[in-house]
C-alpha cells in the first residue's frame, strides 16, 4: 500500500500544472495555425487573422487549440536552453515534432501561407517515382535519357505539385494527406526530380531506395520486389599511378555489380537495385560489405610477404595511409606476379593499364566461341580475348601450364586465375584443330561467358532443345500414307522430322514389330511431298530385308519410287 501511494504521488507531481501567469500576453479572438516553409522544411506558426505572428497563452483557449498552444509553448521553453547553429531554434519544425500534426487534425483553424484553410484528407495517398523516356523536340523518345519525377497518387489522380510536412504527411491542394512513412530522408525527395542517363539507373535507384521508403516505382513494364537476401560488395584494387621513383600507388575499395569503384566511396548506400532487363524486374537487396580496415590489413599482409629481406629489424618499406598504399618497385613487382592472379578471383581490378611499366596485363580474358552442334555436343573455334589480342584456347592453356602466365604479342604478361584456367581445361576437349564441349556442360559455360556471347553461341541449341521439349504438344500434318499411325508412331514420326529439320541424326529404337519401318516411310513421304528437288535417300539393311522394305514402301507410300542396289551386277 505504501508503494502504491508513493507512485500515485509521483504521477500527480509529474502532471501537476506549474503556476505561472503571463499577464503581458493578450488574448487574440481569432487565431490561426499557419503552416509555412523554409529551407529546413515545414514549420508551424501562430498568427492572427491578418497573418501576423502573435504570442499568446494557452490558458486563454480551450479544446484542441489549447492543446496545440500548450505543446508549442513547452517546446519553445525547452528550446530556449538550446543553441542550434544550423537552423532557427524558435521554429516549430513539423519533422521534429510530428505529434503536433496529430493535434492539428482536431483543429479547424489550420491555414497555409496565403491564409487559405487547410483540411485533413480522408484515407491515404501514395508517393510514386515515375521514370519516363525523354521526349525530344521532334516528338520521338530518347533511347538514352530518362525523366524522373516524384508524384502523389490520391483518390485515383496524380498530383505533381505537393510539399512534404514530415515523413508521413503531405500538403497538396489545400489538403493534408497521410502517406506511408517515407523515412528520415524524406526532404531529399525533390532531388529525384531530375534527368538521368539509362546507364546511371542502377546507381540512381540504389540511391533512391537507400534514402526513401514506401515509394512505388513506375518504370515501363518492370516489376519491383524487395528481397531479404543480400548483395555482397566485392573488394577492389585500384592502381592509381606509377610514381617518379617507379613506386606503385594503389588503394583498396569495394564495388557493387554494374557500378564503378567510386560509388560506395561517394554515397552512403545500404540498398542495391538489381536491374534484370531480360525478366523486366528490379530486385532491391540489402548491401553487405566487409569493413574496409579488414581489406587493408589483408593486402598489407600480402605485400609484406614480398618485401626484400633486410638485415636487422627494419620497418616495412610499404607506406600505408588509410586505404592507400605506396609500394616500392621490387615489392610491387613480386606482389603483382605472385598474388594478383589469385586475388582476381575475389577482387575487382581497376586501373590495370597503369601497370604497363611492369609488363603486366590484368584484363580478365573473355571467352569467345564460334560453335556448331551435334546431338549432345558443341564443336568449333574457342579463343580467349585479352583486350589487345585473341589467342586460341589451347595455345593459352599450353603457355599457362608452362609459365603460369600468358605471353602476349606486345611482350606483356597476361595474369590469369588458375581456377579459371583449370575449369576451361576440364570443359573443353581438343578434337583436331577444334574444341569440343558436352551439351550437358553448357550451363557451366554460360556462367563464365558474357551474356551477349552466350546468346550468340547457344541461340540455335537453345531453340532446338526448347522445341524438343514442346514437341509432344505440337500438332503436325501427316503426309500422304495409306496407314493410320498409332499415337507412339505419330510421336516417332514427329521426332524424326524435327531432327531432320535441324540436320541432325537420331536412333529410333522401338522394339521389333512396333512399326519402325512405317515411321521411316512416313518421314520419307513428307520429304518428297514438296516440289523442292531432293536427292535420293539411301536405306542400308541386311539383304534378307531388301524386298520386304520394297513391298512396305509400295504398300504405304506408292507415290515413292524405289530401286534395289544389290548383287554382282550393281
Amino acid at each position: 500500500m505504501a508503494i502504491y501511494i508513493s507512485m500515485q504521488n509521483n504521477i500527480f507531481d509529474h502532471f501537476r500544472r506549474q503556476q505561472h501567469f503571463r499577464t503581458e500576453l493578450k488574448n487574440v479572438d481569432t487565431l490561426f495555425f499557419q503552416i509555412q516553409f523554409d529551407s529546413y522544411g515545414a514549420y508551424l506558426e501562430v498568427v492572427d487573422k491578418k497573418g501576423s505572428a502573435v504570442e499568446v497563452s494557452y490558458l486563454n483557449y480551450n479544446g484542441a487549440m489549447r492543446q496545440v498552444l500548450r505543446l508549442s509553448e513547452q517546446i519553445k521553453e525547452r528550446n530556449s536552453f538550446l543553441i542550434d547553429w544550423e537552423k532557427p531554434s524558435d521554429q516549430l519544425y513539423l519533422s521534429e515534432y510530428d505529434y503536433l500534426i496529430e493535434q492539428l487534425r482536431n483543429c479547424t483553424n489550420v491555414v497555409d501561407k496565403e491564409m487559405r484553410p487547410l483540411r485533413f484528407a480522408e484515407g491515404q495517398g501514395q508517393v510514386q517515382l515515375l521514370l519516363r523516356p525523354v521526349v525530344k523536340a521532334d516528338g520521338t523518345t530518347s533511347e538514352d535519357l530518362l525523366d524522373s519525377k516524384t508524384v502523389l497518387w490520391y483518390e485515383s489522380a496524380l498530383e505533381e505539385d505537393f510539399l512534404m510536412l514530415n515523413e508521413m504527411f503531405i500538403l497538396a491542394n489545400q489538403q493534408i494527406i497521410e502517406v506511408e512513412p517515407l523515412g528520415g530522408s524524406f526532404l531529399s525527395l525533390p532531388y529525384f526530380n531530375t534527368r538521368i542517363n539509362r546507364t546511371e539507373l542502377p546507381v540512381f535507384l540504389s540511391l533512391f531506395f537507400s534514402n526513401v521508403n514506401n515509394v512505388a516505382l513506375q518504370y515501363e513494364d518492370y516489376t519491383v520486389a524487395f528481397k531479404e537476401d543480400y548483395v555482397v560488395a566485392r573488394p577492389s584494387l585500384i592502381f592509381e599511378k606509377i610514381d617518379v621513383d617507379d613506386s606503385l600507388i594503389m588503394r583498396v575499395g569495394q564495388t557493387l555489380p554494374n557500378m564503378g569503384v567510386e560509388v560506395l566511396d561517394q554515397f552512403e548506400l545500404y540498398r542495391y537495385a538489381e536491374i534484370n532487363e531480360l525478366e523486366r524486374s528490379i530486385n532491391v537487396k540489402m548491401i553487405e560489405r566487409e569493413p574496409i580496415e579488414s581489406i587493408v590489413q589483408h593486402i598489407h599482409k600480402l605485400l609484406r610477404k614480398h618485401e626484400p629481406k633486410k638485415k636487422g629489424r627494419g620497418g616495412s618499406s610499404v607506406i600505408v595511409e588509410e586505404e592507400m598504399f605506396i609500394i616500392p618497385k621490387d615489392t610491387a613487382a613480386n606482389f603483382i606476379y605472385n598474388e594478383l592472379p589469385e586475388l582476381l578471383v575475389n577482387y575487382q581490378i581497376f586501373g590495370a593499364e597503369k601497370l604497363k611499366s611492369y609488363k603486366i596485363n590484368t584484363t580478365p580474358p573473355a571467352l569467345k566461341m564460334n560453335l556448331s552442334h551435334g546431338i549432345d555436343f558443341f564443336e568449333g573455334e574457342v579463343t580467349l580475348d585479352f583486350g589487345s589480342e585473341q589467342m586460341n584456347l589451347f595455345d593459352v592453356l599450353n603457355q599457362y601450364n608452362k609459365n603460369r602466365y600468358v605471353l602476349l604479342s606486345d611482350g606483356s604478361h597476361a595474369l590469369v586465375n588458375e581456377k579459371y584456367m583449370r575449369r576451361l581445361e576440364r570443359l573443353f576437349k581438343k578434337k583436331g584443330k577444334k574444341a569440343q564441349i558436352s551439351f550437358f556442360d553448357m550451363p557451366i559455360v554460360e556462367e563464365i561467358i558474357d551474356e551477349k556471347v552466350s546468346r550468340e553461341a547457344f541461340q540455335k541449341p537453345r531453340e532446338f532443345y526448347s522445341g524438343l521439349n514442346d514437341l509432344a504438344k505440337k500438332r503436325k500434318k501427316k503426309p500422304k500414307v495409306k496407314a493410320t499411325l498409332r499415337p507412339y508412331q505419330e510421336q516417332g514420326f514427329k521426332w524424326l522430322s524435327y531432327l531432320n529439320d535441324y540436320k541432325l541424326g537420331g536412333c529410333l529404337a522401338d522394339d521389333m514389330g512396333l512399326g519402325k519401318t512405317l515411321q521411316t516411310i512416313t518421314l520419307l513421304a513428307e520429304l518428297y511431298s514438296t516440289k523442292k528437288k531432293h536427292k535420293p535417300t539411301l536405306i542400308v539393311m541386311p539383304k534378307s530385308l531388301l524386298y520386304n522394305w520394297q513391298r512396305e514402301v509400295e504398300k504405304f507410300a506408292p507415290q515413292l519410287s524405289t530401286y534395289i542396289f544389290y548383287g554382282n551386277d550393281r
